[in-house]
């Protein structure tokens, strides 16, 4: 599909979908928005909206429901506008279909492809700053009194994390009778719960009822959600949280300050005896062959190896990790496209948390590990040779600052959102020299995934 605006005009009459026109559409919105939506239209509305997910694509309606006296609706037109991948909208979008619609229902067939397209051609695409989230099975409707309320949901193909939401101005009782459906008072966008040290092995998220992936430390959440953080092992609840109107975050020892502080004294006592055994094993061992002094320290270095060896411990011996750290040279490389992390140092396993931020204005980047030490950034530029390096091991936090390795490469990704002017500063290449290797004439003249020679 390219990055142009796909639509679709379907009439339907006694429940037989009649596809009037459609243009850059994919087949799979295509099909599913052929479901019959005769059980919502009700003679208690005139019009109403609808923002819905299909796959990786937005779908902005609207909904013309035809009045039967006295009988159930089976009549109704549709018209939808079809939104490519990380797209929002510029212009008077509920406007636009609404005088869709009505062209429409003038009947002007002869010459009415045209007209729609050319109502269409007064919107624009406008690529989205933020990346996409995954989009559950929830339907919710809004009351709203003006246009003006939803607008800016419509510009934006915002409804949260809602598979489908319904835009009414009046009580509609065949939506609100929907098995299932949520009334929504309000959908706050771009806030996210973050949790810093957060362990999917040992705990799990629970947002309103339904378990939630931790991605990057990261959980979008919307306002009045109800988050609850619980012990996978025990099923304990750890943490309730009702969402406000800002974005928080939490490290570990705020989550469960006591468990972890509980955890880390068993640890202790735990190790602590567990030395105590070595060292009267080992002296025992040194009594019976009567080694020196030397031979002893090299039995008991050699039983604890050993022993630590045999048990496969996770234990990280945390007075030693800082030092672990600043010895080790853990690398970074990019390539303007991904940033590898490599050469963590042994002593830590795949348990530590790292967190990579820029140095110049210490934005986090992301966290790797050592299982996964790849991430994808285009905040980084030729300016930016360190980074800050943040590591939890066993609750402690260490620093380190890491030296970047830029690879400067011969051709160059375009990404949603950038700008030849944009791509030039960030990679150092003159604005003139790119225009010319590409033969680029009009600087807007550019496509996401168009590849620029840089050399």
């Amino acid at each position: 599909m390219q990055e142009e605006i796909g639509y679709i005009v379907l009439g339907f009459q006694k429940e037989i979908p009649n596809n009037l026109f459609s243009d850059n559409v994919p087949p799979s919105v295509l099909t599913q928005l052929t479901d019959n939506l005769s059980n919502v239209c009700s003679s208690l509305e005139n019009m109403f909206f609808t923002i819905e997910k299909i796959g990786k694509f937005s779908i902005l309606s609207i909904i013309y429901p035809k009045s039967i006296e006295n009988k159930v609706q089976n009549d109704y037109k549709l018209i939808s506008l079809i939104l490519p991948v990380g797209h929002s909208i510029k212009g008077d979008v509920l406007g636009c279909l609404q005088n869709l619609m009505e062209l429409c229902n003038k009947g002007l067939m002869d010459n009415l492809k045209n007209m729609l397209e050319d109502e269409i051609s007064q919107l624009q695409l406008i690529p989205k700053q933020k990346r996409e989230r995954h989009v559950s099975e929830r339907i919710g409707y809004i009351i709203f009194q003006s246009k003006l309320e939803i607008q800016n949901k419509f510009q934006k193909a915002f409804i949260g994390d809602f598979k489908t939401v319904y835009f009414i101005s009046s009580n509609n009782s065949n939506i609100e009778q929907i098995d299932g459906i949520e009334r929504i008072t309000t959908l706050s966008e771009g806030l996210f719960l973050t949790l810093y040290g957060f362990d999917p092995v040992e705990y799990e998220v629970i947002k309103n009822g339904k378990k939630v992936e931790v991605v990057s430390s990261k959980v979008q959440i919307n306002q009045s959600d109800l988050i609850e953080i619980k012990t996978l092992k025990t099923n304990e609840l750890l943490k309730k949280i009702t969402i406000g109107t800002i974005s928080l975050s939490y490290t570990l020892d705020d989550l469960y300050p006591e468990i972890e502080k509980n955890n880390r004294q068993i640890k202790k006592k735990g190790i602590l005896f567990f030395l105590i055994i070595i060292i009267l094993i080992a002296s025992l061992i040194s009594f019976i062959i009567n080694l020196t002094n030397q031979t002893k320290n090299e039995s008991i270095n050699s039983s604890y190896k050993s022993i630590t060896s045999r048990t496969k411990s996770k234990e990280i011996d945390t007075a030693n990790a800082e030092e672990y750290i600043k010895q080790s040279k853990i690398r970074a490389t990019y390539d303007f496209s991904e940033l590898t992390v490599s050469n963590f140092p042994n002593a830590v396993d795949s348990n530590c948390q790292f967190f990579l931020y820029q140095i110049n204005n210490n934005e986090m980047l992301d966290s790797v590990c050592k299982l996964s030490p790849t991430t994808y950034t285009n905040k980084l530029s030729l300016k930016d040779t360190v980074l800050n390096l943040t590591t939890l091991i066993d609750g402690q936090t260490f620093y380190k600052t890491i030296p970047l390795d830029i690879i400067f490469p011969t051709k160059y990704y375009i990404k949603s959102g950038e700008t030849l002017l944009g791509i030039s500063k960030r990679l150092g290449v003159s604005f003139d020299l790119i225009k010319s290797l590409n033969n680029i004439q009009n600087d807007n003249d550019i496509k996401v995934d168009q590849i620029l020679l840089l050399k």
